[in-house]
């Protein structure tokens, strides 16, 4: 088949083909060079600062390609989320050039004004899935997928082997962009244990290879995981933040533990006190646990004998309402530590004058204690 020398046509001739083709067929022709790029871009079908309109029309396909561009010529960065439950994915967030947006809808964003946010994920799908959708075959570096896509934020990628063609698509996009962060989702639900386990392998591996910027982990159902699992999630690793979602029915695996700059437990009543002494983390929020006042003073007796060492800030909710005067009642045969009141906080200074300084609510359940060295 002859190809057709786009690029030696005079300028004018191709401005009127750029103008009259499809945007997505520009889009992955602006791939094909910097000077294609460029000479696109002088165009009224540019690929770069795409108006809200096209921005809002844009398929699955059209932001990974967005995707590629940004990273080539403005050296924009990713965000990458490794998603390990039953349905295997890979989910991408990046930022792109659009017409400047409203001050008011960017209010408490950190996204300047003139970014827009692109996401999209890859689903990796075993070839005898039900899809709905038009089959095609999609390129992958040298490989050619069979691919649906599924809706505008979803790619379908159809595999004999989904463990096999997870690893495929994670080397590839990992060599494709350059990333802000790898995060990992972790959920064990209604999942094959050893293939789980080994997906979950190579994932960490590559986290660890990151040594210089810490990654963030959500993990549902942690209950459910093996202890080998945990091991492989916690043992050696260190996050910037995990939240975890509980149940309500189930404890938390008494051999867990964690580091992290933040924790976040939701429905955390099988989260022990056990639990917290193991983890080495700054900031832990607990959110509906079956904690009491005693409790309370277990852990700032804990504290006193210089344990939780890690912890600046505590905040969980109890099952009852919060008495300091009960919980520190509990401190009575402890010495070596002096109390400071206030009206809204007491702090604990220990003989190391290190302070803890517990707010004093009215009437609620909250717990909420800061620690200042």
């Amino acid at each position: 088949m002859n190809r057709f020398p786009l690029i030696r046509l005079p300028y004018v001739a191709f401005r009127e083909v750029i103008l009259s083709i499809d945007k997505s067929d520009v889009f992955s022709l602006a791939l094909s060079s910097r000077k294609t790029r460029r000479l696109i871009n002088s165009t009224k079908n540019s690929v770069q600062k795409l108006s809200n309109d096209v921005i809002d029309g844009l398929s699955a396909k059209d932001k990974l390609n967005i995707a590629q561009i940004e990273t080539i010529d403005n050296a924009r960065k990713v965000f990458i989320r490794l998603v390990h439950s039953e349905q295997l994915l890979l989910t991408f967030r990046c930022f792109c050039e659009g017409n400047s947006l409203p001050k008011a809808l960017c209010e408490g964003n950190s996204v300047p004004t003139h970014l827009h946010q692109l996401y999209f994920e890859i689903q990796i799908n075993s070839i005898n899935d039900t899809i709905e959708g038009k089959q095609e075959m999609m390129r992958f570096g040298d490989l050619e997928v069979p691919v649906i896509i599924k809706t505008k934020d979803i790619i379908c990628t159809l595999w004999d082997d989904i463990e096999y063609g997870f690893q495929i698509m994670r080397r590839y996009f990992l060599h494709l962009f350059k990333f802000n962060y790898i995060n990992i989702k972790v959920n064990p639900e209604r999942t094959d244990n050893s293939k789980f386990f080994q997906t979950l392998k190579t994932s960490i591996a590559i986290l660890k290879s990151r040594l210089e910027e810490k990654s963030d982990l959500w993990v549902e159902n942690i209950e459910l995981m093996a202890e080998a699992d945990l091991q492989l999630l916690f043992h050696d690793m260190k996050y910037n933040n995990i939240e975890a979602m509980g149940h309500i029915n189930r404890r938390f695996p008494d051999h867990f533990q964690c580091e992290s700059m933040r924790l976040s437990v939701v429905d955390a009543k099988g989260f022990s006190l056990k639990n917290l002494l193991n983890s080495k983390c700054n900031t832990v929020w607990l959110f509906g646990t079956q904690m009491t006042n005693r409790v309370m003073t277990k852990v700032l007796k804990h504290w006193l004998d210089g344990k939780l060492e890690t912890l600046q800030t505590l905040k969980l909710d109890l099952i009852e309402n919060m008495e300091i005067e009960t919980i520190l009642a509990g401190l009575s045969d402890r010495t070596g530590h002096s109390l400071d009141r206030k009206e809204e906080s007491i702090s604990i200074i220990r003989g190391d004058r290190k302070r803890a300084v517990i707010r004093v609510p009215n009437e609620t359940e909250t717990f909420e204690m800061k620690i200042y060295n």
